[in-house]
């Protein structure tokens, strides 16, 4: 495999059927100091399933009584692997997703961990930056005590080569969806459409395939929505830019980014809440931030927004007139959306017109979460997306 981002983190654990979580905490190598404090790190507590069999090993070291002594680090020190990207050799999870290894979630129920194939495997963190590293944490779940085996960890700085044949052990693995880089597109863009598969995808089939190289979500009168349904990407996103090409044929669709799922057991409201980059059929909603159930239009076409810390909202300009923009929207054929997210700025463009701006200080914004598609309830309709390409900040 070869990763061109600069600053890499690789855990490779010798183990089967491993459930692993793991996190980094460290800080930029200048912010140094020599004073050291504890850091104080709160882990879930183990949640095995009835009495652990006695475990036998060369070298097993003998359980630690009482509570794990905390590192000594130097003030300040934080968390650089948090909701950083991830790859792993194994590219399809059995359970969970691979931004749920630095997702901060560290509890052992349903949702909250990745579940990996048997045999040795590895995960990779990209931390984007140079760094001290003062403490490396990594923790698991399991319904029995395990023993892992062969548990390494590897720094690189600049690229990262290594052997990419075949092992003689397994089968050759088809790279992970969304790390294949995009020829002729700044460097940190990866595709997240292989053009043939919904690979990386999750949605119900019934609504989403792909038809024409095309991501397609389609309704008809006889699979009438009874609410909004969605096509997840598989990490989530914070700080990104994203480009892809969209055509909508009726109806109401959009891009939704840093979504929040509905909790399990739940029924009311949407499956997926967050902010989206709009567009519909009539053109009433193109080019609109809007956050469907939360805070309801955050910038309409045209506007420049900033959003203060109290959540009060204020047009202070604007990129145009509404009715003017709209006329870049070619309607029922293929259109350019980009989605710029850096902090509480976000910039949408349509065909390489800036249809709003906001600045969002709102302490209450959503900052991290899903990337989905949406197909509309109401009247049937069918959108399409290709040529998906996500670069992160």
């Amino acid at each position: 495999m070869r990763k061109t981002n600069d600053h890499l983190v690789i855990f490779r654990l010798g183990s089967a059927g491993v459930l692993a979580l793991a996190v980094v905490a460290a800080r930029a190598a200048e912010e140094a100091k020599p004073a050291k404090v504890p850091l104080v790190l709160e882990l879930p507590k183990p949640r095995f399933l009835g009495t652990p069999a006695n475990l036998t090993s060369p070298r097993l070291e003998k359980p630690r009584p009482g509570r794990r002594p905390d590192m000594a680090v130097p003030p300040g020190v934080r968390n650089v692997a948090l909701r950083r990207p991830v790859v792993a050799s194994d590219a399809a999870p059995t359970l969970g997703a691979l931004s749920q290894v630095t997702d901060r979630d560290k509890e052992g129920v349903e949702g909250s961990y990745v579940e990996i194939g048997p045999g040795p495997q590895y995960f990779q963190i990209d931390l984007g930056q140079r760094v001290a590293i003062y403490a490396i944490v990594v923790w698991h779940y399991h319904a029995q005590a395990r023993i892992y085996h062969d548990v390494a960890v590897q720094f690189a700085v600049g690229d990262l080569e290594a052997p990419t044949a075949p092992r003689p052990d397994r089968p050759a693995r088809k790279p992970a969806p969304g790390t294949r880089p995009v020829p002729g597109l700044e460097p940190g863009f990866v595709s997240l459409f292989d053009g043939k598969t919904l690979d990386g995808w999750e949605g119900d089939r019934s609504i989403w395939s792909v038809e024409d190289g095309a991501i397609t979500g389609r309704t008809t009168a006889e699979t009438k929505l009874k609410e909004n349904n969605f096509l997840v990407w598989k990490d989530q996103v914070e700080n990104f830019e994203l480009r892809l090409k969209f055509r909508l044929e009726s109806g109401n669709s959009g891009i939704y980014y840093r979504a929040r799922k509905r909790p399990a057991g739940q029924t009311k409201g949407d499956p997926l809440v967050g902010t989206q980059a709009d567009f519909d059929a009539s053109g009433r909603w193109t080019g609109v931030i809007m956050e469907y159930l939360l805070r309801d239009v955050l910038a309409e076409r045209g506007q420049k927004v900033v959003i203060d810390e109290t959540g009060t909202k204020q047009v202070v300009g604007n990129v145009g007139r509404p009715e003017d923009l709209l006329k870049a929207v070619k309607p029922g054929d293929w259109n350019d959306y980009r989605v710029i997210a850096k902090g509480g700025r976000v910039v949408l463009e349509i065909n390489g017109a800036t249809m709003c701006e906001l600045d969002d200080r709102d302490p209450k914004r959503l900052v991290h979460g899903w990337l989905a598609l949406q197909v509309h309830v109401g009247p049937p309709m069918r959108v399409q997306f290709k040529d998906i390409y996500l670069r992160r900040l």
